[in-house]
């Protein structure tokens, strides 16, 4: 098989023996491959749900998103692009469910062609996000996308 560098990660934060993250590097990494922006990919793991979304109703999962930075900063920090890949931690016991439901529906189905019609965004400014939650009554996760506004981005 061939051998590709894994998508590099970026931080981790310590989660407490309740939570787990559904999918870690090697597996994200196996799921992207041959991605428009697999070099371009930056991985983070938050143990914390981003404020906006905490809801009883929803638990964010996974999120990736295009957002431009400014490329003298961008090489500084050593970051291969403008693509995130946001893992967030759920509960153990939820674990093995949210990752069947990752790897054998949404990411195939929903992300992955998401991501193949999005892949030349490269040089442009504004957003663009995929948020896959899992809602806890109906046991199942669903994506949710949001588009900011992409334009050409000026240069100097």
């Amino acid at each position: 098989m061939d051998e590709m560098a894994l998508i590099p990660t970026a931080g981790k934060s310590p989660i407490s023996k309740l939570t787990s993250f559904v999918l870690g590097a090697e597996a994200l990494s196996e799921a992207f491959r041959g991605i428009p922006q697999y070099d371009l990919f930056l991985l983070e793991f938050h143990s914390a749900q981003p404020p906006h979304v905490n809801s009883p109703g929803k638990r964010l999962v996974l999120r990736v998103d295009y957002s431009p930075r400014s490329p003298s900063i961008a090489s500084q920090r050593g970051f291969p692009g403008d693509w995130y890949l946001r893992v967030y931690a759920v509960p153990r016991n939820l674990k093995a469910q949210i990752k069947k439901a990752l790897l054998e529906d949404v990411l195939p189905s929903q992300m992955l062609p998401w991501l193949r019609d999005s892949g030349g965004l490269d040089g442009r400014a504004g957003s663009l996000m995929t948020d896959v939650f899992f809602d806890p009554g109906t046991q199942e996760c669903y994506v949710q996308h949001y588009h900011g506004g992409l334009q050409p981005q000026r240069v100097p």
